[in-house]
């Protein structure tokens, strides 16, 4: 569980009308796995990373570019 939340820019000139992002507070771990960057290429040396970057180019082609996931990271948690 995260306490992230949404944002949909409103037409403040520097944004698109109606982009949309999540945003979640800053990490305090250094235990942050990060999966994909904004401007950077992580290659997934493992499953669970290419399922995840997998998903991420699914996402993209099934929406037409319309969705995009951009700096993709998280967190190990244990007994949830």
């Amino acid at each position: 569980m995260s306490d992230g939340f949404g944002i949909i820019c409103a037409n403040t000139g520097h944004e698109e009308v109606g982009s949309r992002y999540l945003v979640e507070p800053l990490r305090a771990s250094s235990r942050t796995r990060k999966f994909s960057g904004t401007l950077n290429q992580i290659i997934p040396q493992d499953r669970q990373g290419a399922t995840i970057m997998a998903f991420a180019h699914w996402v993209m082609a099934h929406t037409a570019a319309q969705l995009c996931f951009a700096d993709i990271q998280g967190q190990l948690s244990f007994g949830l």
